[in-house]
């Protein structure tokens, strides 16, 4: 539903025999095999995270960010636990905002139906946020 919004490359959620073991190490210097055919994972394109404040600074930003909250909703999707975590979860690929965590995001026919209560919950928060972390006005915000 949003490949494109969450910069998605693949999923692997069935068990399979053609894929080869991946070594991983951790912060510590540890290191772990996974066999990728027992593993669940999808594959995302590298993002640069929002909590840069490189961000507000880029033409654009702003609407890109709006644009992708309103596209979310649109599209039935919202956060489970109502918390719009934007320096955390959502930054930019090849110049394009995208949900890069989409670990608490949840479909409601309920909000595809009739979306607009959501896009507003959804833009008044992300105000809200650049205006605390970022000290950013915005001209009209809440229209």
């Amino acid at each position: 539903y949003m490949k494109e919004e969450t910069a998605l490359l693949g999923i692997h959620f069935k068990k399979s025999h053609d894929l080869p073991s991946l070594m991983l190490i951790d912060k510590s210097g540890n290191e772990h095999s996974i066999d990728l055919n027992q593993a669940c994972f999808v594959v995302q394109k590298r993002a640069k995270s929002f909590k840069n404040e490189w961000a507000i600074s880029q033409e654009g930003v702003i609407q890109k960010m709006l644009d992708l909250l309103e596209r979310r909703a649109r599209k039935g999707f919202y956060d489970l636990k109502g918390g719009y975590i934007f320096d955390l979860n959502y930054g930019f690929v090849d110049n394009k905002a995208v949900l890069f965590d989409v670990g608490r995001t949840q479909f409601s026919k309920e909000i595809k139906d009739n979306p607009e209560k959501e896009i507003h919950k959804m833009k008044a928060r992300f105000y809200d946020r650049i205006k605390t972390a970022y000290n950013y006005e915005i001209a009209n915000e809440r229209t």
